[in-house]
């Protein structure tokens, strides 16, 4: 038996292809075990889990794992080309934004029977332990990352942005600087094809070699068309040669351009900027530039994808204010310009031609803030987002705390007698107290959101 540490628990991996997954019970919201058995259901994504009991202060969950299948981890020792599969595979079904179950992004949880089949071992539901202190792409990066690196998933968790000052591959630097699954998608599959294409040649190349030893053995017996054969074997290796001399520029060529994501990754900026006056540097990583040092309407200028990332960090950075003085020909722009100035009735006809969800949620928000709390609601009955759900609910609580306490402002004023108003103060107060404690719960609600 295997015994190895699995994120929120222990796992313990027997020689029948059955394991057993211990969780401490304070990581665990249900009380019993029955509340786990809607994760006993059958899927074609995940092992079967065959039984869950809670003893000894200890929730045990048992898979069985199907025959012929690996973890992930193992094949950090093949190919570039077959993790590259695996890994364009796993972005392809992107289980953390399509599957309803949330899935652990870790090299022990996902498995892998050939290059283009996957499963997983542990899922969650509302009541087991998950991922959320790091947001979805940020997950597959540090995945990624590990499978292409000497150092761990777990190292790589905790100290990537040092760990990434260690590494030499230009292509990790490209992986840290996607903005999106997509572009994730779109690196991997890259480099997939490069990968395939460098093993094709290296193949060729053998094929050639073999083929030439043989041509000069045969030279040697039969004399006079050696001749005849050593030329053609010059020429097909002189065309060999010039396919590799083709295929070497374009490697070059992306070696330099990705010393640009190289030298972005260790902030420094003014080489970055001396590569891009040479030329060297596309138009998207000139805006990757200017967005780094905060120059972000020089970014959205030079490229108009990114609005939407400017407009998110400037949000993070507590000063959406600044988003009014950004321009751009942009329909997205100009709605979030409307957000921030609190348009009220163009966000009322807005909202139905947004098809950005952040950008939904934060006219959900907009609408709470200030006071719109019916339309708030309506808005998020689509988008049932928990942080907006939240914020409406926040915002009720001290429409209400407000509203009590005028009355028991008025009732203090009264020309009543004192014994009257103690009767009237006291559900007042009992109510005022209950509604504080419904506000504080989800003011701590919303801060580890």
């Amino acid at each position: 038996m295997k015994i190895q540490l699995f994120e929120h628990g222990t796992l313990f991996i027997h020689q029948n292809n059955h394991c057993h997954l211990e969780l401490s019970a304070n990581k665990v919201l249900a009380e019993r075990s029955e509340d786990l058995l809607d994760l006993l259901g059958e899927s074609p994504y995940f092992f079967p889990l065959l039984d869950v009991t809670n003893t000894n202060g200890r929730f045990v969950l048992e898979f069985k794992i199907v025959e012929g299948y690996r973890p992930l981890v193992d094949a950090k020792k093949y190919s570039s080309v077959l993790r590259l599969s695996l890994l364009n595979k796993l972005l392809e079904l992107d289980p953390l934004h399509n599957f309803k179950e949330r899935v652990m992004i870790h090299p022990r949880n996902i498995f892998f029977k050939d290059m283009k089949t996957l499963k997983f071992l542990y899922r969650s539901n509302q009541w087991l332990p998950y991922e959320d202190h790091l947001d979805k792409l940020e997950q597959y990066k540090i995945l990624i990352l590990s499978m292409f690196s000497r150092f761990s998933y777990e190292k790589y968790k905790r100290e990537k942005g040092s760990l990434l000052k260690k590494e030499t591959d230009e292509f990790l630097f490209h992986i840290e600087n996607a903005r999106s699954v997509q572009a994730l998608k779109k690196l991997i599959a890259i480099k997939l094809q490069n990968e395939e294409s460098q093993h094709f040649f290296r193949w060729e190349n053998e094929k050639q070699k073999v083929r030439k030893q043989k041509m000069m053995w045969m030279g040697t017996s039969i004399g006079i068309c050696a001749i005849g054969i050593v030329l053609a074997l010059f020429l097909q290796q002189s065309a060999v040669n010039k396919v590799q001399t083709a295929y070497a520029t374009e490697l070059k060529k992306a070696e330099d351009e990705s010393t640009f994501y190289k030298l972005l990754s260790r902030e420094k900026y003014d080489e970055a900027l001396a590569l891009l006056k040479q030329g060297k540097g596309s138009k998207k990583e000139k805006a990757e530039l200017y967005f780094k040092t905060g120059q972000y309407q020089k970014a959205i200028d030079t490229d108009k994808a990114f609005i939407k990332p400017t407009v998110e960090t400037l949000y993070k950075l507590n000063k959406k204010e600044e988003i009014m003085g950004l321009k751009a020909d942009s329909n997205y722009l100009e709605i979030e310009k409307r957000i921030v100035s609190y348009d009220y009735s163009v966000l009322l006809s807005k909202q139905a031609f947004s098809k950005d969800k952040d950008q939904q949620i934060r006219i959900g928000m907009a609408f709470a803030e200030h006071g719109d709390l019916e339309d708030a609601k309506i808005l998020n009955k689509s988008l049932n987002n928990k942080e907006l759900a939240a914020i409406i609910q926040k915002k009720e609580l001290e429409k209400q705390v407000a509203s009590i306490n005028q009355q028991i402002q008025e009732i203090q004023e009264s020309d009543v007698p004192t014994e009257e108003k103690q009767a009237q103060l006291k559900p007042k107060n009992r109510e005022i107290t209950n509604l504080k404690t419904q506000l504080k719960e989800v003011n701590n609600e919303l801060e580890v959101e």
